[in-house]
Order: C-alpha cells, then sequence, then structure tokens
C-alpha cells in the first residue's frame, strides 16, 4: 500500500482511498466487481484490455465500462546483462 500511496502523492490525487475489504459487498467474479462501483455510487469501471474476455456485463447495469490500453511507445527493462 504504501508504493500506491507514494505514487498518488507524486500525482497530486487527494480523493479518498477506499478498501473493499472495507466495504459490504458480495459476489464474485464480475459480480463483487459492480457491486463495489455500486456501493460506492461510482458510475464507471475502468478496466484493462483484456477485461473484454472476462467481464459479465450483465452484472454492470446503468454502469458504463471503458477499456483501457495504455500506448506506450518505448519498452525498457531493467534486466540487463544477466549472463555475463
Amino acid at each position: 500500500m504504501e508504493s500506491i500511496e507514494y505514487c498518488r502523492h507524486k500525482l497530486n490525487i487527494n480523493t479518498p482511498m477506499v478498501y473493499a475489504s472495507d466495504l459490504n459487498v458480495s459476489g464474485s467474479k464480475s459480480e463483487l466487481l459492480a457491486n463495489l462501483v455500486k456501493e460506492v455510487c461510482g458510475t464507471t469501471y475502468l478496466s484493462g484490455p483484456s477485461g473484454k474476455d472476462y467481464l459479465d456485463l450483465n452484472y454492470f447495469n446503468h454502469i458504463n465500462v471503458e477499456y483501457f490500453k495504455p500506448n506506450v511507445d518505448h519498452y525498457y527493462s531493467t534486466l540487463q546483462d544477466l549472463c555475463g
């Protein structure tokens, strides 16, 4: 959680953070995700691109689902010369 708090601070994100474990919701998989959004009065669920393959949209009535695909021009790795 410290890394998330660090990023929130660096990005100047000051909105309250809510832990799913603190909410009184039930369900599993897509149903649980939709219930979490509803519990916090959310209107949009932001998913990674592979969410199209596993989300059951039947649970997302009145919730907008958006798929985010980051546009990355350069990929870098910290693994260098491991055999050398």
